[in-house]
């Protein structure tokens, strides 16, 4: 059976990892299901993309992702399946799989059309793309409407978002930037601050600010020992730059 990854801004403190789970049991109690992340950028479709975008090499081949970063549940945008590379995500229309879709070499969308089931106003994670999921690793799938990727939120978004998109347990600033080797000479700039390239954290003194391309090949800002955020005082959402090739 195919494994089941979850993707959310739900946190871990509430009941609502659990109930995801719950509606997934009821239909597919075989499932394996995996927690990805629950701190996706809370309310925050457009960076929540380029994180989750960022874990695809280290997700399961196979695997059906549910992700949901859903500020507009209850209203009129379209639930969808996204399908390629033998990968299946479902989520909101709201630009969450955009990013992820360009790393697919054959993505294909779908409207997940209405079901008879009842579903909330506020809670289609567990009414709607959970158990989508546990329909399409059981065997029992969804009834689904193409659609072009073109119309799509997300779609006109560009490859690279120059902001922090999270902001992790040890103050690191994980940025919407994926790191390439040729940025290395770059220094890259916050609130004023300027933070030339280390390798890792050993290349630099305790207490010293740099940037690195972190574990999921992005660009993260960070400080030996201690927390980037608070030294430069940022946040998710908050934009950074890199200057030209040679500056300072």
């Amino acid at each position: 059976m195919r494994p089941i990854v979850l993707a959310t801004d739900y946190g871990v403190s509430g009941a609502y990892v659990g109930q995801l789970k719950s509606a997934i049991f009821t239909i597919a109690p075989d499932a394996r299901v995996i927690d990805l992340i629950h701190e996706l950028p809370a309310h925050n479709p457009k960076a929540s993309a380029y994180l989750l975008a960022s874990f695809l090499e280290h997700i399961p081949p196979q695997s059906v992702v549910v992700g949901v970063v859903d500020p507009g549940v209850g209203s009129d945008r379209l639930p969808l399946v996204l399908e390629g590379d033998g990968y299946t995500f479902t989520g909101p229309d709201n630009g969450l799989f955009s990013v992820m879709s360009r790393k697919l070499s054959d993505a294909r969308w779908f409207e997940i059309r209405p079901s008879t089931a009842p579903a909330s106003n506020t809670f289609h994670g567990r009414d709607i793309f959970a158990p989508v999921a546990a329909q399409i690793v059981s065997g029992a799938a969804p009834t689904l409407e193409p659609v072009p990727g073109e119309s799509l939120v997300g779609a006109q978004w560009p490859e690279d978002l120059h902001e922090v998109i999270q902001v992790d347990h040890f103050g690191n600033g994980i940025t919407g930037i994926r790191y390439r080797p040729a940025l290395r000479n770059r220094v890259l700039e916050i609130h004023g601050y300027p933070l030339r390239y280390a390798q890792a954290f050993y290349c630099v003194d305790p207490g010293e600010g740099f940037w690195y391309g972190n574990s999921n090949n992005m660009v993260e800002l960070a400080i030996r020992d201690g927390s980037a955020a608070a030294k430069f005082d940022f946040n998710t959402g908050d934009k950074v730059k890199f200057s030209a090739p040679g500056k300072k």
